[in-house]
């Protein structure tokens, strides 16, 4: 019975977490579209003081009276835009203090949570012992008779042995990923079956937070399907996925579902260009914005003041973003037509649209020239230094790998053969034989 309430308060504790959490992610969204507000309020006052300053008729005036005037309407300006700012400060305390009560209460059942793995641990070990006690007594009389119950029963127990060390080992991990805030992403004895292949096979190593981690590797080696896991687009069938999101809270990815995921500030691009291609560059990056929208369904529908205002703010983020890449000048093209450096440009560019923390890069370099792979690996160093961005990349292109990465895993198989840095990498026997063949 004690045991049946303990599982029904992990549940509840559980849900609760998943629903605060959710909840500071709303409060975070608010957020980043109020830093939006700033930048298009900005552009919005600047646009009015250029008009008000071109109306100030000199004709009539002296050069006193007009100076006289400039300054009035600057000082008009002026206000407005501190007025505008206080208004969005104070909007974003009001977040802040939200985000404070949250966070409090989810402290609580995070700390629960620890309990219970503590618990959890102690019960595999202590289970773990019996079991190598009993993996014991079954060798000892396998050696005295060969009896085919007793090989089964060894082989069972086994078994156990190592399913349990691996359940210790990911309890571990989500520790450690609690612990050490510097770890931004953690995979954990991650393994995705299709029927009888295994496409990740028991694959573990964490990403810290602002450096560029490469994932490489031959083909059909499992790479991307260690992207759609991280996504959510598959289910892995074991093992977990730990991730630290914008308020240092540590949070199981399997918890939620593909739609949420871009929410916990993780984007990513594919390794075909995935553009709709019958709407302009501009509108392209606004798609990319979707989760920032708050109007509802029929505000939508009817297109009501509110998704105008939210529009127009969205659109300055996106001539930023686009003035950032040097593509600027495509923002009211079609893609159809456009240089493949130029489109890949433009899928960066969507992904920086709602202030992602972790970008996932899917063969950037894919189809691309010499010249413009190099300019991608200025672009890709550039804006995670600018903001503030932890990129994970998958990529056949060894230069710009070993260019670009602080740490490069190299898997084959599904399995993990290396990890380190380019150099450690580049001397591995192991990833040597993966790509050249062994003897």
């Amino acid at each position: 019975m004690k045991r049946l309430i303990d599982i029904i308060r992990h549940a509840i504790n559980q849900f609760l977490r998943i629903y605060y959490t959710k909840r500071l992610l709303k409060l975070n969204k608010k957020k980043v579209f109020n830093e939006n507000e700033i930048t298009f309020k900005n552009y919005q006052i600047g646009q009015k003081r250029e008009r008000l300053l071109n109306k100030v008729d000199t004709g009539d005036l002296n050069k006193e009276e007009t100076i006289k005037k400039q300054k009035e309407i600057e000082k008009k300006i002026e206000n407005e835009l501190v007025e505008s700012k206080n208004i969005i400060k104070q909007k974003n305390i009001e977040i802040e203090q939200k985000i404070s009560k949250i966070k409090s209460k989810r402290d609580i059942l995070q700390s629960s949570l620890i309990k219970k793995m503590d618990i959890d641990l102690n019960r595999l070990k202590e289970k773990n012992q019996s079991l190598e006690s009993v993996i014991r007594d079954a060798k000892l009389e396998n050696k005295k008779d060969d009896n085919v119950q007793s090989i089964d029963l060894l082989a069972e127990k086994e078994n156990e042995l190592v399913h349990n060390i691996k359940k210790i080992d990911i309890i571990e991990s989500r520790k450690k990923v609690e612990q050490n805030s510097n770890i931004h992403l953690s995979l954990s004895h991650l393994t995705m079956n299709f029927g009888g292949l295994k496409a990740v096979d028991d694959l573990s190593f964490n990403v810290k937070k602002g450096e560029i981690f490469g994932l490489i590797g031959p083909n059909g080696a499992g790479k991307t399907t260690v992207f759609n896991c991280i996504t959510q687009f598959y289910k892995p069938n074991e093992g977990n996925i730990y991730y630290n999101d914008n308020n240092n809270e540590t949070n199981s990815l399997l918890d939620f579902k593909v739609h949420d995921i871009i929410n916990l500030g993780i984007v990513r691009t594919f390794q075909n260009v995935e553009l709709v291609w019958e709407l302009s560059v501009l509108d392209n990056l606004l798609v990319g914005a979707h989760s920032l929208y708050s109007s509802g369904f029929f505000t939508q529908l009817l297109h009501l003041p509110k998704i105008r205002y939210e529009e127009k703010v969205l659109k300055t983020r996106a001539l930023e973003v686009l003035k950032k890449l040097d593509i600027l000048v495509y923002k009211d093209a079609l893609p159809y037509g456009l240089p493949y450096g130029v489109l890949k440009k433009i899928e960066f560019a969507r992904t920086l649209m709602t202030k992602p923390n972790l970008i996932i890069l899917d063969e950037p370099a894919a189809g691309l020239n010499d010249a413009e792979t190099k300019d991608l690996a200025q672009t890709i160093l550039s804006l995670r230094d600018e903001f503030n961005l932890t990129i994970f990349l998958v990529e056949h292109d060894m230069g710009l790998v070993m260019e670009v990465c602080d740490t490069i895993c190299a898997i084959s198989f599904g399995k993990k053969i290396a990890i380190g840095s380019p150099s450690e990498i580049q001397k591995d026997p192991k990833v040597q034989e993966a790509y050249l063949g062994g003897e």
